[in-house]
């Protein structure tokens, strides 16, 4: 289903009935819920489970700025290839071009068959330990959501009420409207600060630069 946001939610709780009716926080909503249960199911928490959700939460912020600029942006070409590149890409290009459009702004369902198992597999590599594992993708799949969540609002008409949220709305804002080689970050602009791509706006050229460019 395809809305157009220009005429979208101006309240929270709109924007959250319109939310929940998209593909993709349907998928997280479903696999938030599993994980929960199955990790309740092994009952026993430790340090070991507190530490790993503050380094999965942590290290969002970075996490999600390195997957913008390139997979999103198709810098992975050098890596991945051109071909794959561009085929991950080619759904953000088109959110690029028109930002209102919800079949676009939202991770695509098919691509948790790949996000998820491959979070999956690297926990368990690492950890070895089936409790640490799911301990590691409730914190995972809560960042995901909270992504998918706060870009949502970010397009909608709804207006920042708070300075928290009004310095992410201008942060995703600037990198659709100012220059799209800067401002990556959108639960945080921490991600932009440490690897140097949240400039002063007044020193930047006003330049659509989108996937592929």
């Amino acid at each position: 289903m395809t809305d157009d946001l220009r005429q979208g939610p101006r309240t929270l709780a709109a924007a959250a009935r319109m939310f929940v009716r998209q593909g993709s926080p349907r998928i997280l909503l479903a696999a938030l819920g599993t994980a929960i249960v199955a990790r309740a199911a092994m009952r026993r928490f430790t340090v070991a489970d507190f530490l790993m959700m503050i380094v999965i939460l942590a290290s969002w912020p970075l996490q999600e700025r390195l997957f913008h600029e390139y997979l999103l942006h198709l810098r992975a070409r050098r890596m991945l290839g051109a071909t794959l590149a561009r085929r991950i890409s080619t759904n953000h290009q088109m959110h690029h071009r028109n930002p209102w459009r919800t079949d676009t702004m939202f991770i695509r369902s098919v691509a948790y068959f790949v996000i998820l198992p491959g979070f999956v597999v690297t926990c368990l590599v690492i950890t070895r330990a089936i409790r640490l594992t799911l301990t590691g993708v409730v914190a995972f799949l809560d960042a995901l959501m909270w992504y998918e969540w706060l870009h949502f609002l970010i397009h909608t008409p709804y207006m920042p009420q708070s300075n928290w949220y009004r310095k992410r709305w201008q942060n995703h804002r600037l990198h659709h409207f100012r220059n799209s080689r800067y401002w990556y970050g959108i639960t945080s602009p921490l991600g932009d600060t440490v690897l140097g791509t949240r400039p002063d706006p007044a020193h930047v050229p006003q330049k659509w630069n989108g996937p592929g460019t």
